[in-house]
């Protein structure tokens, strides 16, 4: 859903999110923020507390690393801070990572965003795809991924994920 005629992106977000929202003169999108920016902004949502804490753990040894727990939480901490890439769990309680996902592409179309659950059921993933994740991973990749957590795991992810995000895109279409 794009923003009524004549909103732009951060207005929307503002009307959409009062409670969350920073709007003012001086705002500065999501993209600004995330130029040139060291070290490398993660956002972790899940609401399994052992999960979530292994995962931060590992990924605070070399990058800034934010957490949210429920749906309301990550698009706050998403708006706070403009993170260079997101993993979102799909099964969140009460609003699920689809709709994390939905709203965070709403306020900023250039989110890179990783899906990752237990269920690895293909249907999960094509929607994940169509609705504009960069990617999915299933739970045990994301654990063994983790234990090698540098900045290069998350530039292996971007480049070699995309040519098979293509393909798993046209083959969900």
């Amino acid at each position: 859903t794009e923003p009524p005629e004549g909103l732009s992106l951060p207005h929307y977000a503002a009307a959409e999110y009062p409670e969350i929202s920073t709007l003012s003169e001086g705002f500065v999108t999501a993209s600004e923020k995330r130029i040139n920016r060291q070290p490398l902004h993660v956002l972790i949502v899940e609401d399994d507390p052992l999960t979530l804490r292994m995962v931060s753990s590992l990924m605070q040894k070399e990058h800034a690393v934010f957490t949210a727990k429920d749906a309301e939480d990550a698009i706050a901490q998403y708006m706070t801070h403009a993170p260079d890439i997101v993993f979102l769990d799909i099964g969140l309680p009460g609003t699920n990572g689809f709709e994390v996902l939905r709203h965070i592409r709403r306020i900023d179309p250039y989110a890179y965003v990783v899906m990752f659950s237990g269920n690895r059921n293909l249907e999960h993933i094509c929607h994940a795809l169509n609705m504009g994740a960069s990617g999915f991973i299933g739970k045990r990749f994301v654990r063994k991924l983790l234990e090698r957590a540098d900045a290069r795991v998350f530039v292996l992810l971007r480049d070699a994920s995309e040519e098979k995000v293509d393909a798993l895109r046209e083959f969900c279409d």
